[in-house]
């Protein structure tokens, strides 16, 4: 048992002694610990840093590629559980428990950023970091804030130093969540507690002290290959270090380098053909969309999805999910897919033989605040027909899902969940703080978004819900609707006063390299400084090292990001904390929705006034 976990269980003793007969009232001082300790971990294994020092080693490159995605997942699982408790202990009705959490977890993103600070970076390469940390550190050590075990390890030292004092970390996680777990269960047998537990606590519990386990497994392998310089120790090399790393990868899905993090069969992170087809005016609209389908190989991509579950096609469903539920006015129909679109691809289908044609979408926020917000009602608002196919709110057939890669979700649509094959069709659009909302974020929502995964007290990010689909219910094809109408600027994702019209049409077989292709067509530099997009590097790999990609890449012009410009880039960066704190829970900053389609509900002259206010600010008008 390493210092750090010897310093953990007298600390669970301390705690169980001061708490007597009263397991809620220790249970919640392990959970602000845990907020705290988890956070801790989810800054400082950022790979950004990691990265850096990697570079600076003797490691070939194949294993410094290993090295930084394997802790890369580890990144994301700890986020995962950081964000888990301290979504649940913000929705405890004690308000010194909410500040307590939301202090401990400040706390802890300042000292996973000084960690890694002094583990990773030396005074020659970042001396102002590096004073920045040593006064953080210092601070702490003077309040006590740091303890005795930790101290010695905040250093720059081999990375397999690193290792150990990481391995020792996780096992003290370990044996907290073992204590918490015991304590849960005696806390839902209290008939009176002080600690309200979500559905599943335990089961989340259990899966956070499984992951930490693994991630001690892990840094154990990587530590045992490395030697003092930072390279391979005697007799261990690039392909022991992947071999070993497999050793391990049901539990992480963790990507070796040069290999991928799922099966090869997996649709999502294998690249394939990415074609980008441009057009002008309405006249050239079908045809360039018929152009994207022929040349990126989705009559081709579907048999073949078809194939494996063994139907013919007249016996398989097919599920299109549309970016449709965020439609809010014909005068702006950059909000949604173009149903012209949605059809013609039904149309297509059909004549190939496919017969369950599904289209479908799940209700978002808007339905918590106006009226007709089911998918049946948007559909016939922007023009869709429903004839040929059936028009699905995921919202109405939830049904239960345990997903690999998400914590606090528990249901998923059943046409989603059960169709042979996934089309997801988005728009081309900018997101504040997402940089972009594009087949990735679309393929989200087939999970309900009426607000549980954007407001503070959320239990999982939106970025692990993507995650989590994409890694259970992958789309099998992409297509992004960039021709007609196209929303950039700050507020994208929910309104364009003055949309672009770029006549372009986005295909792949890979949802991952298609949204990589829009981001670089929409003008950005780095892809992967997108939230979703990065996410799934992490979880799937590479795709564009795997990609083909056809068609003019050339930006489109005049293009504004969300976050371009002096005043922008700010209102970017405080988008989703404003959103998720001070919101309304959504009911603020919602768009001027056609009041006789979409009639509101429950809106008084204040909220009325303050949506006004927010919709002139933002810029997105209104009446």
């Amino acid at each position: 048992m390493g210092e750090i976990t010897e310093s953990i269980a007298l600390e669970i003793d301390e705690r169980h002694a001061r708490h007597p007969g009263r397991p809620d009232l220790e249970l919640l001082e392990h959970l602000l610990v845990a907020v705290q300790r988890e956070r801790v971990a989810a800054v400082g294994y950022d790979t950004a840093r990691l990265g850096e020092r990697l570079a600076r080693s003797p490691l070939p490159e194949r294993a410094r590629r290993s090295i930084a995605r394997a802790v890369g997942q580890i990144w994301l699982d700890e986020n995962m559980h950081a964000r888990y408790l301290l979504g649940m202990l913000l929705r405890q009705p004690d308000l010194a428990t909410r500040l307590g959490a939301e202090r401990q977890s400040a706390e802890g993103g300042v000292g996973g950023w000084m960690t890694a600070v002094e583990q990773h970076a030396t005074w020659g390469d970042a001396p102002a970091e590096r004073l920045a940390a040593a006064l953080v550190d210092a601070g702490g050590r003077l309040s006590g804030r740091i303890p005795e075990a930790v101290r010695s390890s905040l250093t720059y030292a081999p990375l397999r130093a690193w290792c150990a004092f990481s391995i020792d970390a996780e096992d003290s996680a370990v044996i907290s969540f073992d204590r918490m777990l015991a304590l849960a269960a005696e806390v839902l047998a209290m008939p009176s507690a002080e600690l309200a537990l979500p559905e599943g606590f335990a089961r989340e519990l259990a899966r956070m002290r499984r992951d930490e386990l693994a991630h001690s497994r892990l840094f154990g392998v990587i530590g045992r290959m490395l030697g003092d310089d930072d390279g391979f120790a005697p007799g261990c090399d690039a392909e022991a270090l992947d071999a070993a790393l497999e050793a391990i990868e049901r539990e992480l899905s963790l990507p070796a380098a040069g290999h991928r993090a799922v099966g090869s069969s997996h649709p999502v992170g294998g690249g394939g053909v990415v074609v980008v087809a441009r057009g002008e005016g309405d006249a050239e609209k079908l045809a360039t969309f018929d152009r994207a389908l022929d040349e990126s190989g989705f009559d081709e991509a579907i048999a073949r999805r078809v194939a494996a579950s063994g139907r013919r096609p007249e016996e398989a469903r097919v599920a299109i999910k549309v970016d449709l539920m965020l439609a809010w006015h014909r005068r702006d129909p950059s909000s949604h897919v173009d149903p012209q679109l949605i059809e013609r691809m039904v149309e297509r289908l059909r004549s190939r033989g496919y017969r369950d044609i599904v289209v479908c979408d799940a209700q978002n926020v808007y339905a918590r605040f106006f009226g007709n917000r089911d998918i049946a009602s948007v559909g016939r608002y922007v023009g869709l027909s429903a004839e040929g196919y059936r028009l699905v709110d995921l919202a109405d057939e939830q049904v239960p899902h345990t997903f690999a890669r998400a914590m606090g979700v528990y249901s998923v649509g059943r046409s989603w969940r059960d169709a042979d094959a996934r089309v997801c069709f988005a728009t081309l659009k900018t997101h504040p703080s997402a940089v972009a909302q594009l087949c990735l974020r679309n393929a989200g929502t087939v999970i309900p978004q009426t607000g549980e995964y954007f407001f503070s007290d959320r239990l999982t990010d939106f970025t692990h819900l993507v995650t989590a689909v994409l890694h259970d219910l992958p789309p099998h094809f992409g297509v992004i609707d960039g021709y007609s109408w196209a929303a950039d600027g700050l507020l994208g994702v929910m309104a364009d006063p003055t949309p672009r019209h770029p006549g372009i049409v986005i295909a792949g077989e890979d949802v991952l390299a298609v949204d990589h292709v829009a981001l670089q067509l929409m003008g950005e530099r780095d892809p992967y400084r997108a939230p979703d997009l990065r996410a799934a590097l992490e979880c799937f790999g590479d795709a564009m090292a795997r990609a083909e990609l056809r068609g003019d890449l050339t930006p489109i012009e005049g293009w504004s990001a969300a976050d371009a410009g002096l005043l922008s880039a700010p209102l970017a960066a405080l988008a989703e904390p404003v959103y998720a704190r001070f919101g309304g829970r959504g009911a603020v900053f919602v768009p001027d929705l056609d009041p006789e389609a979409f009639p509101p509900i429950g809106e008084t002259t204040a909220l009325r006034a303050a949506r006004r206010f927010m919709r002139a600010l933002l810029g997105i008008g209104g009446r």
